[in-house]
């Protein structure tokens, strides 16, 4: 498959995933192996394109700086090819870590909000009296 548009790069990613579902269930090994056998055609055909591409946008533009970080990150990118226990998408940390950080944002807003403080101010005013009591301020602030 030769991209020549977006719409087939949308493909080539589409077909990555049906490939990953495909191979869910085999061995970490098995798994390296069918990837470098499916996947690879799939991923050179998508860094050809970026490269015929990278040089027809200007640099600076949002696309330009798209491309030179995919540029930059293959390598990256391309290393689960060579590990069957890595996953191609990190949607799984990201769902996993979601919790906290909408909820860290959540309260440090409402922390100023009520207080009329900054957060750290809040916390500071958390630890003072703290130090006095039976409270410990660095797990308080761990």
């Amino acid at each position: 498959m030769r991209p020549s548009s977006w719409r087939s790069l949308a493909d080539i990613c589409n077909e990555l995933f049906k490939i990953e579902e495909k191979l869910r269930d085999l061995s970490a090994e098995d798994r390296r192996i069918q990837r470098l056998k499916l996947e690879t055609p799939l991923l050179e055909a998508y860094w050809s394109w970026v490269d015929r591409n990278s040089g027809t946008v200007l640099a600076k533009s949002e696309i330009g700086q798209a491309f030179q970080y995919a540029l930059n990150q293959k390598a990256g990118l391309m290393n689960y090819l060579e590990d069957g226990h890595c996953e191609i998408s990190n949607n799984i940390a990201e769902n996993n870590i979601r919790p906290f950080t909408v909820g860290r944002r959540y309260a440090l807003k409402n922390i100023k909000e009520v207080t009329g403080s900054s957060p750290g101010a809040r916390m500071e005013q958390l630890r003072a009296p703290s130090s006095t009591a039976w409270l410990k301020p660095p797990r308080l602030m761990d």
